[in-house]
């Protein structure tokens, strides 16, 4: 498919920095690599239709966060977050809606991770 994505990189409440994913990029050979502040929260949705994608996988490789899109695939991810664990000290990732209940709602704002 190729479907494009917006990752937003939020601190303290205000967008920081945008970056577009792509699905299969990973494969490509074309992941996005970043580093996050403490803090940080990541937004993740399709850049047409500004809503979540319809499945994503996480995985934990040393202290690295691996995303794969749709269609993709962790042994090669779409978006690697280095040191995410070892930056936020956390275990696991707290995923969230603006209602924090629904997940109509997580749809209409996307995907959103951060490191409590």
């Amino acid at each position: 498919m190729n479907d494009k994505y917006s990752l937003k990189i939020i601190q303290s409440g205000k967008t920081q920095q945008v970056k577009i994913l792509r699905e299969g990029a990973g494969i490509a050979g074309q992941a996005v690599v970043l580093k996050v502040a403490d803090g940080a929260r990541l937004q993740l949705v399709k850049a047409v239709t500004l809503v979540s994608p319809d499945k994503i996988e996480l995985k934990r490789v040393g202290k690295d966060l691996h995303l794969a899109l749709p269609g993709g695939d962790l042994s090669a991810p779409d978006l690697i977050v280095e040191d995410y664990f070892a930056v936020f000290k956390c275990s696991h990732v707290d995923w969230e809606s603006s209602a924090n209940t629904n997940v109509e709602m997580a749809n209409e704002i996307g995907v959103v991770f951060r490191v409590a």
